[in-house]
């Protein structure tokens, strides 16, 4: 039998998560486009998300503290760009460009944040990062030299073809 007061919390959850459904259903009446509202949200949480991911998923210097700050910095970042547009102090050509502008902001900020930060704040041992951190020749000392060239080779041929591709259809 379910504790009450975990059944009371659920209804209350419950109750705030269909206010706040209805407020943000008011909310994105007032852009042009459900897209440009999901594309802002993205911009402010998603853009900063995905450095502190990659920095949390392939180093081993980044650290707890500094990703929280970078995360928030990226955020606020975000959505200091969004109200300079509205406020018509930075001019693009459409709501989705000044989207995709602020989450290159919030992305950049995050990423130098954390690693500005990374360098003052204690490190977790290496040990502790052994599954968490994909950094596979740092762990295995079985890797010849011919496997972990690999990656950049791949890395190297990726973005020669992508720059081949632009140049042929720019």
């Amino acid at each position: 039998k379910p504790d009450r007061h975990y059944v009371r919390v659920g209804r209350i959850t419950t109750i705030v998560a269909t206010l706040l459904s209805i407020a943000t259903a008011y909310i994105v009446l007032s852009f042009n486009s459900l897209m440009d509202y999901v594309q802002l949200l993205f911009s402010f949480f998603n853009a900063p998300l995905f450095a502190t991911f990659l920095l949390g998923m392939f180093t081993t210097w980044a650290t707890p503290a500094a990703g929280f700050c970078g995360l928030l910095a990226g955020i606020l970042a975000a959505f200091l760009h969004n109200v300079l547009y509205r406020m018509h102090w930075i001019h693009y050509g459409s709501d989705m460009s000044a989207n995709f502008y602020g989450a290159m902001a919030g992305w950049s900020v995050c990423f130098v944040t954390t690693c500005a930060i990374s360098l003052w704040t204690a490190k977790k041992p290496v040990e502790q990062l052994r599954s968490v951190v994909f950094k596979r020749h740092a762990f295995d000392q079985t890797n010849t030299p011919s496997q972990m060239r690999a990656p950049w080779i791949m890395a190297t041929a990726i973005a020669a073809a992508c720059l081949l591709l632009n140049w042929i259809f720019r």
